[in-house]
């Protein structure tokens, strides 16, 4: 089945999303859909600049995101397949800092851009945050996301 998401997953489910932006607590996980993939880009630059803190990086919109909701740990996550992996990007960020040996993408394992510096040292960012995604409900896109979000939202106002 294709799939084409992009989601922020942290253990602070005590944090305050509004409404109108689509997420769901599961398996003790608070889960938010991003609208755009911005995660293969954001990446990339973290690995040519090296410079650390999420505030580096304002024009990114789920950096805007993150500072509205004062979230600062979380897992960021993208998963695009059709057929066969097309990317696939995963990291760490704590305390409003990115883990550079956390990065993991396809596309950076796959490219022979020179001015990248991927570190020698590796962290899974899933080990490193505590984060067990095997357990997590399977999301095609966005809008799909958001339909079960709207569903959840129905059940809950009933």
């Amino acid at each position: 089945m294709d799939q084409n998401i992009s989601l922020i997953i942290t253990k602070s489910i005590e944090t305050k999303v509004p409404k109108k932006i689509p997420h769901l607590i599961k398996n003790d996980l608070l889960i938010i859909a991003l609208k755009s993939n911005e995660f293969s880009y954001f990446v990339f630059k973290v690995l040519r600049s090296y410079l650390t803190n999420l505030q580096n990086y304002i024009e990114y919109d789920f950096v805007k995101l993150i500072n509205e909701i004062k979230l600062s740990t979380f897992l960021g996550f993208h998963e695009s397949e059709w057929g066969m992996p097309v990317d696939q990007v995963y990291f760490a960020v704590i305390d409003g800092e990115i883990v550079i040996e956390s990065i993991e993408s396809l596309k950076i394992d796959e490219s022979d851009d020179q001015f990248i510096l991927i570190p020698d040292k590796k962290i899974s960012p899933k080990e490193l945050l505590e984060i067990d995604l095997s357990n997590m409900d399977y999301y095609d896109s966005y809008y799909d996301f958001e339909e079960k979000y709207i569903a959840e939202m129905d059940l809950l106002n009933k």
